[in-house]
């Protein structure tokens, strides 16, 4: 499965990890290791993530799947062999991104 980064969702991985690197000194590349294990997994099993918003038909096809230790959540969907990762969210900041 290929693996694509939509602009808004590369500038949030970006802008997360320089954040982590600079606050987060005894572990600078946990906010990076996490991202790479949870895509990992749903490449192994895309459907693993639960559905973003499940009465919204715009979002239908979206899912969500939680980075346990650093508690963001990725936004992604499953376009035949390519995941294509919408956005990184923090689970604090409430509502769900805006995606469309």
């Amino acid at each position: 499965m290929i693996v694509v980064f939509q602009t808004r969702a590369a500038d949030d991985a970006a802008r997360i990890d320089a954040w982590w690197r600079e606050h987060r000194r005894d572990a600078p590349d946990l906010f990076t290791a996490e991202l790479k294990a949870a895509i990992a997994v749903v490449v192994r099993s895309p459907t693993i993530g639960r559905l973003a918003a499940q009465n919204d038909p715009d979002l239908g096809t979206v899912r969500r799947s939680f980075v346990n230790r650093t508690r963001y959540f990725i936004y992604y969907r499953i376009n035949e062999d390519v995941l294509e990762i919408l956005a990184v969210w923090h689970s604090a900041r409430g509502e769900a991104p805006e995606l469309g």
